[in-house]
């Protein structure tokens, strides 16, 4: 996973979450959705969150994700830091082949690319093996 950096949320959405009785892919949010595609792609360098495979800010290239699921946590729906840009991850095939948040559906993960405190813990470590000790054999 790559490390997030959010940005303010864009005006549209905090207009639009404003309103009284607003969700996620509700009434009006078509252009709300493209705003909130368009600044997720530009903060994340046009990569995919999870798997860093190239997305594009559109319906056809990404999917918005939830990395609180919308089902168990629908106060962070409209939260734009719970939002991040995913590729399709091999929707609609088998799922062994499923990847990204198509993989992920409704499960917590326990870090998130776009908390800060968790970006330590997204690195990869390389552990040195001390030189001149002999390997056991197996």
């Amino acid at each position: 996973m790559i490390s997030i950096t959010k940005r303010s949320e864009p005006k549209m959405l905090q207009h639009y979450r404003l309103q009284d009785g607003t969700v996620f892919d509700g009434k009006d949010f078509t252009p709300v959705k493209q705003a909130i595609r368009d600044q997720l792609v530009a903060e994340q360098g046009y990569l995919c969150a999870y798997c860093m495979s190239r997305i594009e800010p559109h319906e056809s290239s990404m999917k918005v994700e939830h990395w609180h699921s919308r089902k168990k946590y629908p106060a962070q729906q409209l939260t734009y830091a719970n939002l991040l840009g995913c590729c399709y991850g091999n929707e609609g095939l088998p799922d062994y082949h499923a990847h990204c948040d198509t993989k992920k559906r409704k499960v917590d993960l326990l870090f998130s690319p776009a908390e800060p405190s968790h970006h330590q813990r997204l690195k990869i470590h390389y552990k040195s093996v001390a030189s001149g000790k002999k390997m056991k054999k197996v």
